[in-house]
């Protein structure tokens, strides 16, 4: 596509010399800007390959956590189970803050080691299998994956929207801005070296004219 010419600039060399600098400045930002798109689609490549490990993790806990309530509930009895349930201890509360990314803030979860305060069960045992245990513990387990599986995700997701919105730039820039600037920067050189040429000739027509007039005499 032929770059555009800005017809809004007036073409003098005042204006030629701002176009120039404009284009400099431009040169420059687009390096930034490529860097930072290059720096992030990095980023981005290591979080999605973090992403994929922990997904899989996730999937194993799921595989045994299911597996290991149905015992639990068979065991016991789906109705003991689910009053048990109601009345074990909450869970801590989870802390979410952001960090700096490329300029980019992105969501961190603080993943605890474990989601209760106590190491006990957090039920009483009476009443309750080695089945509940285990469930309670793959639970747990998968809980705190899932965690990490959002967290790894939305710092995916944040990268995403900034790499879409540094690449726009870049191709603006790139394929807009410092075309259109060449562009005007040669046109007014080409109209100024008419101005110089048209100049030149007037000088020549001028001197032959004042020559011939002085011959005559």
């Amino acid at each position: 596509m032929k770059a555009k010419i800005m017809r809004s600039v007036r073409p003098t060399r005042i204006e030629l010399q701002k176009i120039r600098k404009r284009i400099v400045l431009s040169e420059r930002g687009l390096e930034l800007l490529q860097d930072k798109l290059d720096a992030m689609i990095r980023e981005m490549t290591g979080m999605k390959a973090e992403y994929n490990a922990l997904a899989e993790e996730c999937m194993k806990h799921v595989k045994t956590a299911y597996p290991a309530l149905t015992r639990a509930g068979m065991s016991m009895g789906w109705r003991n189970l689910s009053a048990l349930a109601s009345t074990s201890d909450e869970m801590k509360d989870v802390d979410m803050h952001t960090r700096n990314i490329m300029g980019r803030r992105v969501p961190e979860i603080e993943v605890p080691d474990r989601l209760r305060d106590s190491p006990l069960p957090g039920y009483t045992l009476s009443g309750t299998t080695s089945y509940l245990d285990s469930a309670r513990a793959e639970f747990e387990e998968l809980t705190l994956a899932y965690l990490r599986v959002a967290e790894a995700e939305g710092v995916i997701r944040s990268l995403n929207g900034e790499i879409r919105k540094t690449r726009r730039r870049v191709n603006a820039l790139e394929n807009v801005m410092i075309p259109s600037l060449n562009a005007t920067a040669g046109y007014i050189e080409s109209y100024l070296e008419e101005l110089e040429r048209e100049e030149l000739f007037r000088r020549k027509w001028a001197k032959s004219a004042l020559g011939g007039e002085r011959r005559w005499r």
